[in-house]
């Protein structure tokens, strides 16, 4: 049983089940965030389960190996409201209460269900791997103003009506995937992984949303328009940006700051500036360190605390994404 979903977990034709609590010595994925683990074991093959919390958002990330084909049954009575990515192989299957359509992989689905009976195919020997986001009501209800499905979805909450607002023809968007890979791979301490994580699952979450805003666009619905008002705002958050590239710079705020949604900041500035906020805010830290690295012979540490990292080594892993090179590379390089 996973415990923190109460699931009742059962084969079909291959006889008991073990299930053990992994080790921490035993995690190989989400270290910094702390999961609990859960390895299933059976004919069929074996199955790792890593489960995060956080507040207002759970992740449940899910590897099956798959020796031979079976069928996984799991139940519970906990209503659960998901957004479901498929990440690797396709999995068939079928939720009590809503249609699940077969999830290919690179694929989302997003819906409600008051409480879960699964039944999942695994037809074929194979890896298959999916990360299950699944998120209170109350983390929704900010963002339901700027996004009808939100609205239909909270009112099916309300109701306790299963409902599904996307399906198997919703490919996943880069930034879904990069929200998974940011907390599983992120280089930040303990007591930062909260905010990693819900600032990761609301990013996934917006991600999904505009993917079925903008399918929703192309089917005739309004689309997005500048006016010279939110130009205007939106050239602010840019200054705003520049003026405080070595200080926190938080989407809420700049929200705050220049009187728009988060859905539309994202999207406009993106749209205006090439850049989504937080990637120009980080690109301006970047040219920053570069600069230093050019023309001082401060330590690559001083470099990367002045620009607000906690550590070096996450400091190196940023530039590297940013350079293709670390500091000291750089550094080296810039001097010849």
């Amino acid at each position: 049983m996973r415990q923190n979903l109460g699931f009742e977990f059962n084969t079909e034709g291959f006889g008991d089940v073990e299930e053990w609590a992994g080790r921490p010595e035993d995690v190989k994925r989400f270290a910094k965030a702390n999961p609990e683990i859960t390895c299933v074991r059976g004919d069929f093959g074996h199955i790792v389960y890593y489960d995060i919390q956080a507040d207002g958002v759970s992740i449940h990330y899910s590897i099956y190996d798959i020796a031979r084909p079976v069928i996984l049954k799991a139940r519970s009575d906990n209503s659960v409201l998901e957004l479901r990515v498929a990440l690797q192989s396709q999995i068939g299957g079928q939720w009590e209460g809503i249609e699940m359509p077969s999830l290919a992989e690179d694929y989302f689905c997003l819906s409600f269900t008051p409480f879960v009976k699964t039944r999942a195919e695994f037809n074929r020997v194979a890896i298959y791997a999916t990360c299950d986001f699944h998120y209170d009501a109350a983390f929704l209800e900010r963002m339901a103003k700027d996004f009808s499905v939100l609205d239909r979805f909270l009112a099916a909450v309300v109701k306790n009506d299963p409902i599904q607002v996307a399906g198997s023809q919703y490919r996943c968007p880069p930034l879904i995937k990069a929200a998974i890979h940011d907390i599983e791979h992120n280089l930040f301490s303990a007591a930062s992984q909260k905010y990693i994580i819900e600032n990761c699952a609301k990013e996934a979450l917006l991600s999904a949303l505009e993917r079925i805003s903008l399918d929703s666009a192309e089917r005739g619905q309004k689309k997005f328009e500048f006016t010279p008002e939110i130009i205007d705002k939106l050239n602010k958050a840019k200054a705003i940006i520049e003026r405080d590239k070595l200080e926190e710079v938080s989407l809420e705020a700049l929200c705050r700051q220049c009187e728009l949604n988060e859905f539309w900041l994202k999207r406009g500035f993106r749209a205006l500036h090439k850049f989504a906020p937080i990637e120009y805010h980080i690109r301006l830290r970047m040219q920053h360190a570069e600069q230093m690295l050019r023309d001082t012979n401060e330590s690559i540490e001083r470099i990367g605390f002045e620009i607000r990292y906690e550590s070096a080594t996450a400091f190196i892993v940023e530039f590297k994404k940013h350079a293709h090179c670390t500091p000291s590379q750089f550094r080296k390089i810039s001097r010849m």
